[in-house]
């Protein structure tokens, strides 16, 4: 016998369905109602029967969602542009922006998943990988631990050793005053902390934060250093180990 389709009385005995079709006789004759189908999601229009998008990622929005489930501005074009966001940058609080302005910080790098941002009706600070902004990080995360490149932190750790000992020889050789080729030490500390940055960028760190700590106080980069990396803090123990023993060196 041919199943019945939707509405119809012919169906067979077990009223099982066969090629995707229920029989709904069969509910009946057991004092069953139908299932009627799932709702469709409603979603927000702008009277001319097309759903609303979100003004900053364009992604459609439902009805009953104050805020866009993809990047966390408001659905309300007028509400999100107005909307106050304020974020944290080497320590300072920045902003208000609007949610779109959010957006091209994060898309442009300057904000990451762990940068802080904050908004009225938040408790506190969040970062931005639990936001609604989380799903516009699409990159890695940085590497960590032995996965960085140390090789030049290391060479920078021995930096006082080398520079005093090149100045040294540097002096016999030609004849002029160790003394005069003080700045010998300091530039190649400067150097080495340099490249080293330009390797964490490599790593996927922004290393800008570092930038004054390597111009001015080789100490500070290298306690910095190890804590962004997650790192312990041997190459700050060489290098302040390595500036003292450089100091007994003999400067004829």
């Amino acid at each position: 016998m041919r199943p019945a389709r939707q509405g119809a009385t012919d169906c067979l005995p077990n009223g099982l369905p066969v090629q995707g079709w229920r029989c709904f006789a069969t509910h009946q004759d057991h004092g069953l109602t139908p299932p009627e189908p799932k709702p469709a999601r409603p979603q927000h229009s702008d009277g001319g029967g097309e759903a609303r998008k979100c003004h900053v990622c364009s992604s459609p929005v439902s009805d009953g969602i104050a805020y866009c489930e993809e990047c966390g501005s408001s659905i309300d074009s007028a509400v999100g542009d107005s909307e106050k966001w304020y974020y944290e940058s080497n320590g300072e609080r920045r902003g208000p922006v609007s949610a779109s302005q959010v957006v091209t910080l994060i898309t442009s790098r300057a904000l990451g998943a762990k940068s802080l941002v904050w908004r009225a009706g938040f408790p506190d600070w969040l970062a931005i990988e639990r936001t609604a902004f989380a799903r516009l990080i699409n990159t890695p995360p940085p590497l960590v631990g032995d996965a960085v490149n140390d090789a030049a932190v290391w060479f920078l750790a021995v930096a006082p050793l080398i520079g005093t000992i090149a100045a040294s020889a540097i002096g016999h050789a030609s004849h002029v005053s160790v003394g005069s080729l003080w700045w010998i030490t300091p530039a190649l500390n400067v150097g080495l902390a340099w490249y080293d940055s330009k390797l964490l960028d490599k790593a996927g760190y922004k290393s800008d934060r570092l930038v004054w700590a390597w111009l001015f106080l080789i100490p500070v980069y290298l306690y910095k250093r190890s804590r962004l990396v997650g790192q312990n803090q041997a190459p700050l123990v060489v290098w302040i180990a390595s500036l003292i023993v450089s100091v007994f060196i003999p400067q004829r």
